[in-house]
């Protein structure tokens, strides 16, 4: 008994010390003066439990800034203060008693580094933790199915008595009464420690309060000085996502405020229970207070510029905040350029001169661009939690020599849902009607369609409807840095003709993705992902026998900064090649040999031995697993994490020929990387190691365009397709050498030249993000 009356004694005498003096470090003088010490760096030595970063934080003695003990002459100097490096020792020891350490011992050691300049140690001696020994809820007797609110809570029998984790433990159960019907639950603590035994007994007293539900809505509106309302009480009450009667959750009127701010029809939003309506005893009702004061309704923004490419080019916005009198967004965007060089605004005459006479010559260039778009967005539907968007739109967009796509209609509808279980929904409908216009080479080398029956297929009008629904669980501790929890998604994705989709764009699509986190010691983190998908469609491209196919952004891929770290952006799997050069033989196979004279027929082919470009294919299958370890880095650990992590995964095209060939194995990629924090998210770098391969694939070669029309040829070594009219040179009006079946007869016979070494196999990934 004496022992825990002198350790009370203690920590009521550091505490108030502790109260007396400021305990942050930007609270304390610890500038340089002339004459003062300057503090290189503080170390901790026998701590166990709490890592460095977190202990430095509850401290005044702190070393000056990385910059400046690196660089000495940029960056902040900080040095020594006598008096509150003695005191340091006291603020750890109130840390580590209340996290449940009552015989911790903490000294602080001062060495010399060089003139002028120290470094402080503290010495520390955790001892054992409390245990608690025994945990007692009570007052849920009377509240149904009363286990939701006492699982995996923060603290639990046989775990440390941490009364930081205590009270988390408290906010836990409290949260989880007010959000199922409890406006006026409370809670009481207690607890009694034993520090001889090191264990502890735990307490909480709950009183619940009454059960309640939605009882009155009072909306009470300010309208702008000189100006009626112009969202009626009603209206407002409608898109809540409560009404009254239902029962009483706190997270829905959280949810309510933030989307009546969202709505930006109002500059000022207060939403919260009226207490006093409650009554104190059985089931009853509570009153809902809003009150709101009305923002600008409408805005209208235009601009004007000129561009190389676009010449002039002009766009306005217009958006209505209260569309019909209701909590309904209406925005109208509208957008044109190729002003003045495109039809029917063409200037003729001087005029002409204002855009590049390039651009005036150019074939993708003669129309005028616009996009004309209505969006039409509702706070909630029905008075459920659900926010319905539609997007209606026409464009035509082209791009200087490359490409031009005419989109007469298209139509987007999505509707988001928050359900339960922090489970978010997505239900979209998504129709476009359109049609792509470019060289073969272009649709090559831009889109990465190579193949000439898709290149057709994408010349004519097409009808592509797609619906999905996406769902999530997030239940991440951090968006940035998540150190628990977890995140899981899967999205259902469809097109077929019930919908509206062409006959020969039907496919099913399933991907679903997961990952968990879980905290290690010394603020490190544990996270693994499993990302998996199919997609079910007869083709991958069009084909005489099975002209249905799953267009190329539907395909499934893998590789990149957020996938396979040991391969670039969706390289793992299936692709093909773009050589820059390719060889004139007189025969398919053996040595080429160029012949000096225009010939009735001869063969292209390339050298494996120049860099290619890579264009992946995709496919219907993709697997992707990661495991990665995050933890502080030993430089300025606050803001700089590091992570070591091996990727897995691998795309395959089930029941496919030619470049859309099936892969058998997983590709396994390990790595290192580094995160540094900033405003945006963690700034990412990783660095993957590559020991595969690079495997084989068709080659194509992009030729330069001769009289409008730039071809595409097979050059995959020994293809055996016949090329006609070709000559040793050419002059800007000769017709292009033919190819025949340059794409469906173009074999996987192109093998790039491997890397063998190690720094060649290393992939770079800069990003802005967690990976996962």
């Amino acid at each position: 008994m004496g022992l825990r009356r002198a350790q009370l004694a203690l920590g009521f005498v550091v505490s108030a010390l502790c109260a007396a003096v400021p305990t942050a470090a930007s609270a304390q003088d610890i500038g340089c003066d002339p004459g003062d010490l300057e503090v290189s760096r503080v170390d901790f030595v026998g701590n166990r439990t709490f890592d460095d970063a977190e202990l430095a934080n509850g401290l005044v003695t702190t070393p000056s800034s990385w910059a400046r003990r690196v660089l000495r002459k940029i960056g902040t100097q900080r040095c020594l203060d006598t008096l509150e490096v003695q005191r340091d020792p006291l603020r750890l020891l109130v840390l580590y008693r209340r996290r449940g350490f009552p015989s911790a011992t903490i000294s602080a050691r001062i060495d010399t580094v060089r003139p002028s300049t120290v470094a402080v140690t503290f010495k520390i001696q955790e001892g054992d933790p409390i245990v608690i020994e025994q945990l007692a809820i009570t007052g849920l007797d009377s509240v149904p199915r009363a286990e939701r609110f006492t699982a995996d809570l923060p603290i639990r029998v046989g775990g440390r008595f941490d009364q930081i984790a205590m009270e988390a433990t408290r906010d836990t159960i409290l949260r989880r009464l007010r959000d199922n019907g409890y406006p006026n639950a409370d809670l009481l603590r207690s607890y009694e420690s034993d520090v001889a035994k090191l264990v502890a007994t735990v307490k909480f007293d709950v009183a619940s309060g009454p059960r309640a539900r939605i009882g009155a809505i009072n909306v009470k509106v300010t309208p702008r000085k000189g100006e009626t309302q112009e969202i009626s009480d009603n209206r407002v009450r409608s898109t809540l996502g409560f009404e009254s009667g239902d029962l009483y959750r706190e997270r829905e009127l959280e949810g309510a405020k933030r989307a009546l701010y969202l709505s930006q029809a109002y500059r000022h939003v207060e939403l919260g229970p009226d207490t006093a309506s409650l009554r104190p005893a059985g089931d009853s009702t509570i009153d809902v207070d809003i009150t709101l004061a009305e923002s600008f309704m409408r805005s209208i923004r235009p601009s004007a510029g000129w561009g190389t490419l676009d010449c002039f080019r002009a766009q306005i916005d217009y958006s209505d905040y209260a569309f019909f009198g209701a909590l309904r967004r209406l925005d109208i965007n509208a957008r044109a350029s190729k002003i003045g060089v495109g039809y029917p605004t063409k200037a003729t005459g001087n005029l002409s001169q204002i855009c590049a006479p390039s651009v005036q010559e150019d074939i993708y260039s003669d129309t005028l661009n616009y996009y004309v778009g209505t969006t039409l967005a509702q706070s909630s539907l029905f008075g459920v939690r659900a926010v319905p968007t539609i997007t209606v739109y026409s464009a035509l967009r082209s791009e200087y020599h490359v490409f031009n796509r005419y989109t007469p209609i298209g139509a987007v509808l999505t509707l988001s849902q928050q359900l339960r279980g922090r489970i978010g929904a997505t239900y979209a409908y998504q129709l476009e009607y359109g049609r792509t216009s470019a060289e073969p080479a272009l649709f090559c080398g831009v889109f990465g369609i190579c193949d000439a029956d898709e290149q057709a297929f994408l010349k004519g009008m097409q009808r592509v409807a797609t619906a999905s629904v996406t769902f999530g669980r997030d239940r991440r501790n951090d968006p940035f840095y998540p150190s628990a929890g977890s995140y899981i998604s899967l999205e259902l994705r469809t097109a077929n003709q019930l919908i509206g989709s062409d006959p020969n764009v039907q496919f099913n699509r399933v991907v679903a993705d997961g990952s968990w986190f879980w905290a290690l010691p010394r603020r490190s983190v544990l996270a693994a992902r499993i990302r998996g998908g199919v997609v079910f469609g007869r083709r991958l491209v069009l084909g005489e026998e099975s002209p249905t196919f799953i267009p190329q952004q539907e395909r499934l891929y893998a590789g990149g900064a957020n996938s396979v770290r040991g391969y670039q952006q969706n390289e793992l799997g299936p692709v093909v090649y773009l050589p820059d050069e390719m060889k004139v033989c007189i025969a398919p196979t053996g040595a080429c040999v160029t012949p000096e004279t225009a010939m009735d027929t001869v063969y292209f082919s390339s050298d494996p031995e120049g860099s290619p470009r890579v264009l992946p294919v995709g496919g219907n299958s993709v697997a992707v697993a990661n495991l990665e370890l995050r933890m502080p880095s030993p430089f300025i650990p606050d803001r700089l994490q590091v992570a070591f992590f091996a990727d897995a995964g691998q795309v395959w095209t089930r029941g496919a020929s030619g470049a859309e060939r099936s892969f058998g194995s997983l590709r396994i990629t390990p790595g290192f990387g580094m995160r540094l924090a900033s405003p945006v998210g963690p700034i990412r770098v990783d660095v993957g190691f590559n020991p595969y391969d690079r495997v084989t694939g068709a080659a194509y070669f992009n030729a330069s365009e001769q009289n409008d029309v730039a071809p595409l040829y097979c050059v995959s070594p020994g293809n055996g397709l016949p090329v006609t009219g070709w000559k040793p040179t050419y002059d800007d009006n000769d017709l292009p050498a033919v190819q025949a079946n340059p794409s469906r007869g173009c074999p996987i016979s192109y093998e790039p030249k491997q890397k063998s070494g190690f720094f060649s196999r290393l992939r770079l990934n800069v990003s802005i993000g967690q990976a996962f």
